[in-house]
C-alpha cells in the first residue's frame, strides 16, 4: 500500500473507498468555500500586505483542492477497475 498526503492508503476495499470518497468530497467542499471566502476578503480589503497574505493562503487551499481531487479520482478509478 502507498501512503498518501491526505491520509488515505491505497488500495481500499469498496466500502472503505466509497466512504473515503464521501469524506474527501466533503473536505473539497470546505476548501472550495474557503477559497471563495478569501476571494471575497481580498476584494473588500485594500491593504496590499493583507491581500498578499490572503492570496498565499488561497493558493494553499487551491493546492489542497487539487490533492483532494486527485485522491477522489484515484479512488473512483479503483472502484471501476474492481467493480
Amino acid at each position: 500500500m502507498t501512503p498518501s498526503r491526505v491520509g488515505v492508503r491505497f488500495p481500499l476495499r469498496d466500502e472503505d473507498a466509497r466512504r473515503a470518497i464521501a469524506y474527501l468530497e466533503e473536505a473539497l467542499a470546505f476548501e472550495d468555500e474557503a477559497v471563495r471566502r478569501y476571494s471575497r476578503h481580498i476584494a473588500s480589503i485594500s491593504h496590499p500586505r493583507v491581500n498578499a497574505l490572503l492570496e498565499g493562503v488561497m493558493r494553499t487551499e487551491k493546492r489542497h483542492m487539487a490533492e483532494l481531487r486527485e485522491k477522489i479520482k484515484t479512488l473512483r478509478r479503483q472502484l471501476r477497475e474492481e467493480g
